[in-house]
């Protein structure tokens, strides 16, 4: 399964949503201009740095 975006608005779909769909309909879909390949960001948390008397 690949997660797409749309660029278009489609019959199923506006613009900006995201979905899960076989690896043939999105192929489809990326080369007609419809979609684009998503990649989830990765939110990382936010750096807990500790000061103490050892800490270099």
């Amino acid at each position: 399964m690949t997660v797409i975006k749309y660029l278009r608005k489609t019959h199923d779909s506006d613009i900006g949503h995201i979905r899960t769909l076989t690896a043939r309909d999105a192929a489809i879909l990326v080369t007609l201009g419809y979609a684009e390949y998503h990649k989830p960001r990765v939110r990382r948390g936010k750096s807990i740095n500790k000061k103490g008397g050892d800490n270099a």
